[in-house]
């Protein structure tokens, strides 16, 4: 099956071992949370994926990509090349008492 979407990234509670099954993109895995594919996010929490404005097929060669997951909104924020280009999901769950946080790329 050909797949025309473009870098993914984001983060997961799930870690890898918890896993059952290779899982074909982020949003088959539990608790995650993500930006890119061809434009869009998906948010664990709403399960769904949403247009956003910024759509990561426009990488080029040597671009540095970021994320951040802010403490206070748990909002996922894409840098590239240390500027912020696309705000993604809210309310992912952070903090000292909370579960961890795993990166994933797709």
């Amino acid at each position: 099956e050909d797949c025309f979407d473009g870098l993914t990234v984001g983060v997961t509670q799930t870690s890898q071992g918890d896993l059952e099954f290779d899982p074909p993109t982020i949003d088959h895995i539990p608790e995650s949370w993500a930006v890119g594919y061809d434009g869009q996010m998906w948010d664990s929490h709403s399960q769904q994926l949403s247009p956003v404005d910024w759509d990561p097929r426009s990488l080029q060669v040597g671009d540095v990509l970021g994320i951040l997951v802010t403490s206070t909104e748990g909002e996922l924020l894409i840098f590239r090349n240390g500027t912020a280009v696309c705000p993604g999901p809210r309310g992912i769950p952070v903090g000292p008492s909370g579960p961890p946080l795993f990166a994933v790329v797709d």
